[in-house]
């Protein structure tokens, strides 16, 4: 899957009497609940371990 689909569905995601339409959406309520879920992100301290090396290193 491209973000092709996620555009189609995003120009076919529309209002009625401002409310949304909740019909073929799902791609937008998998984005909309991922965004929802970032905020209990947790990093890993591997990948921590990682970034610091490479800033270490000058990599970043």
């Amino acid at each position: 899957m491209h973000l092709n689909d996620w555009w189609e569905e995003f120009r076919l995601y529309s209002r009625n009497d401002g409310v949304l339409v909740k019909e073929d959406d799902n791609l937008m309520a998998a984005t909309r609940y991922a965004l929802m879920m970032l905020r209990f992100a947790a990093v890993k301290r591997e990948a921590l371990d990682v970034l610091e090396d490479c800033r270490m290193s000058g990599v970043v």
